[in-house]
């Protein structure tokens, strides 16, 4: 509930979504489309990375507003189908490594998230975590609708289906949605690659040459 609770922060705080997508659309949810970017550091230096367009770092880049610390994100053109990149972060020599999240106008109630991933060691965990929200006129909050948070530990050097259902707690509709990818610190030299984000209604147990199936 306490994760819960920060997500719902996060949201109030953050909720600057844009309006040119379709209420059924993950922007950019194949990481094809990428901008340089750049943040002032509170000890007087910029710290420069690329983001993929419509994500953007959260956690990673309040630290590099007091600490200079890098965003260990990039593209990757090791990637799952078709298109050209799909998004990377890694784990640098200080133990290092970035968070992703994305928000954006939702109105659906899909049964699951589905995405593509490769991990490079069994080590570290990395956190996928989706969070279906309604905006609350009373109190003027974002109220969570449905959620659903996955940790993955398990290393994989071919890419991965992992289908993750979503916990509903209220049966209205949501008019936004949150995805917060985070890997944030582990071992140096491991990473985690990411592509072909969706949502979908799947119903059913997945076979098992269908890849990785979470229920939260």
């Amino acid at each position: 509930m306490k994760r819960i609770q920060i997500i719902v922060c996060i949201l109030t705080l953050t909720f600057l979504v844009k309006t040119g997508y379709s209420q059924g659309t993950i922007p950019n949810s194949s990481f094809e489309d990428w901008v340089p970017d750049s943040i002032e550091s509170m000890m007087g230096g910029k710290v420069y990375f690329d983001r993929p367009d419509n994500w953007n770092p959260l956690l990673s880049l309040i630290f590099s507003i007091f600490s200079e610390s890098p965003i260990n994100l990039t593209k990757t053109t090791d990637h799952h189908g078709s298109g050209e990149y799909a998004a990377k972060i890694f784990i640098d020599n200080d133990e290092v490594g970035a968070d992703l999240a994305c928000i954006f106008p939702f109105s659906e109630r899909p049964e699951y998230l589905k995405y593509y991933y490769k991990k490079n060691n069994s080590v570290d965990t990395v956190s996928v975590m989706v969070a279906l929200t309604k905006y609350n006129h009373v109190k003027d909050t974002q109220d969570v609708v449905g959620i659903f948070d996955t940790f993955i530990i398990q290393s994989s050097s071919t890419f991965t289906e992992l289908i993750a259902d979503i916990d509903y707690m209220d049966t209205v509709d949501p008019d936004s949605a949150f995805i917060w990818i985070t890997y944030f610190e582990g071992t140096t030299g491991g990473d985690f690659i990411i592509d072909n984000v969706s949502f979908g209604n799947y119903t059913g147990i997945a076979n098992s040459d269908e890849g990785l199936k979470v229920n939260i």
